[in-house]
C-alpha cells in the first residue's frame, strides 16, 4: 500500500485496524463477533505490528467512525453525538463532550437489543423489536423477503454466505427504490423509523444534540432510509427543548477504514490531562 501509494514509511504513524465488536481493547484481541464465525480470541493488533513493523491500533469499527467524524471539518465535529453504523450487524458509538465512550472494556456501542418500541422484524434473540432485527443488513433482507419484495436470485442464493447474501439484498433494494417500486420505498421509510425511534431512546437518555448515520447499508440506502429517521426526529420532544439535528459522515471511503487511521491521528496528536500527570 506505502509503495502504491508512494508513501515514505518514515512518514507513517502506524497501523489502524477496525474490526465488528466484542473486542479485547487492552489486549488487542477479536473475541468472538457473531458474523465472523471461525475467529476467536484472535491477537489481531500484535500479529499485523509483527508483520508490518509498524505500531498497531485496534477497536470496534462504530468507534473508528466517531473517531473520523471527530477528526473531520466536513462532519460538523460534534461533541455530543449518536453514531450509527450499519453493515452486516449495527451499532451505535457515542460521542459525549468531544471524547469517544468506549466503556469499561472497549465495548461501548453494541445497539443490537436497543428496542425501537414496536414488534418489527424478529431478532436473532427471538424477540421482536429489537434493533437489529430491523437495520442490519441481514435483518433488512429478511423483512424485506417476508413482505413479498423480490431482490432476485443472488440475494437468496443458499449457496452464497449469509453476509454475501444481504449485500446483494441492499443492492437490490436501491435498484428497486431507484425505479420508484410501490413496495420498497413505503418498507424503507419503515425501516429509517424505527431506527429514529432507537435513536431518540438514546439521544433522550444521553442528553445528545446530534444524530449521524453511517455504513454500507446507510451509503447505499441513506435517501430512503432518511426521511423516515427524520419523521421521528423532527417530532421528538427532547427534556432540553433542543432539536435533534441529522449529520453524515465525513471522509472520502469507507468511513471505517478513514476512521481507523484517525485512531493513530487521535492517538499521537490529542492531548489528553492523563499525560500531563506527574508519575512518582
Amino acid at each position: 500500500m506505502l509503495e502504491e501509494g508512494a508513501v515514505e514509511r518514515d512518514r507513517v504513524l502506524g497501523v489502524g485496524l477496525a474490526t465488528p465488536g466484542p473486542i479485547d481493547h487492552a489486549r488487542g484481541l477479536v473475541l468472538d463477533p457473531p458474523h465472523l464465525t471461525t475467529w476467536h480470541d484472535v491477537p489481531l493488533r500484535d500479529e499485523v505490528a509483527r508483520r508490518t513493523g509498524l505500531p498497531t491500533l485496534l477497536d470496534k469499527d462504530v468507534l473508528a467512525v466517531a473517531a473520523a467524524i471527530l477528526w473531520f471539518p466536513a462532519s460538523g465535529r460534534p461533541t455530543d453525538a449518536a453514531v450509527v453504523y450499519a453493515g452486516t450487524g449495527v451499532a451505535i458509538g457515542i460521542i459525549s463532550g468531544g471524547e469517544i465512550v468506549r466503556g469499561v472494556s472497549g465495548n461501548a456501542g453494541e445497539a443490537g437489543h436497543v428496542s425501537v418500541g414496536r414488534a418489527f422484524g424478529r431478532c436473532v434473540c427471538g424477540r421482536e423489536g429489537c434493533l437489529g432485527g430491523v437495520f442490519s443488513a441481514n435483518a433488512i433482507l429478511a423483512n424485506a423477503v417476508e413482505r413479498g419484495i423480490g431482490l432476485g436470485a443472488g440475494a437468496t442464493d443458499v449457496r452464497a454466505s449469509e453476509t454475501v447474501r444481504a449485500d446483494r439484498a441492499v443492492d437490490g433494494l436501491r435498484a428497486l427504490a431507484e425505479a420508484g417500486d410501490l413496495a420498497v420505498v413505503p418498507f424503507l421509510h419503515e425501516t429509517g423509523s424505527a431506527l429514529g425511534s432507537a435513536l431518540a431512546t438514546v439521544c433522550e437518555l444521553l442528553d445528545l444534540d446530534t444524530v449521524v448515520p453511517s455504513g454500507p447499508v446507510w451509503d447505499r440506502l441513506g435517501p430512503w432510509l432518511e426521511p423516515g429517521l427524520r419523521s421521528v426526529l423532527d417530532t421528538y420532544a427532547m427534556p432540553g427543548h433542543h432539536p435533534l439535528r441529522v449529520l453524515g459522515a465525513a471522509g472520502d471511503g469507507p468511513v471505517a477504514a478513514v476512521g481507523a487511521a484517525c485512531l493513530m491521528l487521535d492517538d499521537a496528536l490529542t492531548p489528553r490531562p492523563t499525560g500531563l500527570l506527574l508519575r512518582v
